[in-house]
């Protein structure tokens, strides 16, 4: 049987290239109106995120300072690097982001190939070409490794939670490429 979420990413491949039928599960958990970030820091309810944090355009220290904060308040803090391999007894939270001109550049590139994206994602790259400094990374998605080494994702505020093994099956035109990489201490 075919699920919502299933048909989006055959209808939409481009915007997930790396998560193919077979590399992730649906789960049974349910979390309705809950987003990926809030759902990642182990919230029940929410929709608000990093995200919210740049509706201003803040410059680069700026955004990363606001979104280390916002993951702190949940006792998540960064990592030097990308450390993605599974730490015992530690919960590891992956940030995706985009830049502005990887937003262009991704918008151009669909546009010239004729690639069709889905609204949701269009309207994200819409909003995140609008920052002027290039170093800022937009965060667009938050994911959680439990301490059963699987990396869990609420796919979006209305649609499942997946389970898969590596979270670089994230990265993509969707939600670009692994930015930060928080733990609990």
């Amino acid at each position: 049987m075919s699920t919502a979420f299933a048909q989006h990413l055959k209808q939409y491949p481009q915007e997930l290239p790396h998560l193919q039928p077979g590399t992730y599960v649906e789960t049974d958990a349910t979390a309705l109106h809950l987003n990926c970030h809030c759902f990642a820091v182990g919230l029940h309810h929410g929709n608000y995120s990093p995200a919210d944090q740049l509706a201003y355009g803040h410059c680069a220290k700026t955004v990363q300072t606001k979104t280390d904060d916002w993951f702190s308040q949940y006792n998540f803090k960064p990592k030097e690097g990308l450390p993605l391999c599974c730490t015992q007894n530690k919960i590891k939270i992956v940030l995706l982001g985009l830049s502005a001109i990887q937003a262009e550049q991704l918008s151009e590139y669909h546009s010239r190939k004729q690639i069709i994206l889905s609204k949701a994602v269009q309207h994200c790259l819409d909003h995140i070409k609008q920052f002027k400094d290039n170093h800022v990374y937009y965060p667009t998605h938050s994911l959680y490794q439990n301490r059963d080494g699987w990396w869990y994702s609420k796919m979006g505020v209305q649609g499942p939670i997946i389970k898969i093994a590596h979270a670089n099956l994230m990265t993509g035109a969707a939600y670009g490429k692994i930015i930060r990489v928080y733990e609990q201490p």
